[in-house]
């Protein structure tokens, strides 16, 4: 599509549409940055267990309960 060639109600609706596909990218980026990060910050409580000499189970343990969110009181 060429400037020239187009309508200003063209060139309004096409930067429109740009508008909401970059929207729709920006919002993607932002989930996957999420659950990247919370996926490592799960993979360091297993390995913290880990580290310290604990058992592979306590380290799956540590990770499931990141999952399951704090203690109901």
């Amino acid at each position: 599509m060429s400037k020239a060639g187009s309508t200003k109600e063209q060139q309004m609706l096409y930067k429109a549409s740009l508008a909401k596909a970059l929207h729709a990218v920006s919002v993607l980026c932002i989930l996957f940055i999420r659950s990247t990060t919370y996926f490592f910050y799960i993979t360091l409580k297993g390995y913290d267990v880990l580290s310290q000499g604990g058992e592979a189970m306590d380290a799956v343990v540590a990770a499931v309960m990141v999952l399951e969110g704090p203690p109901a009181s």
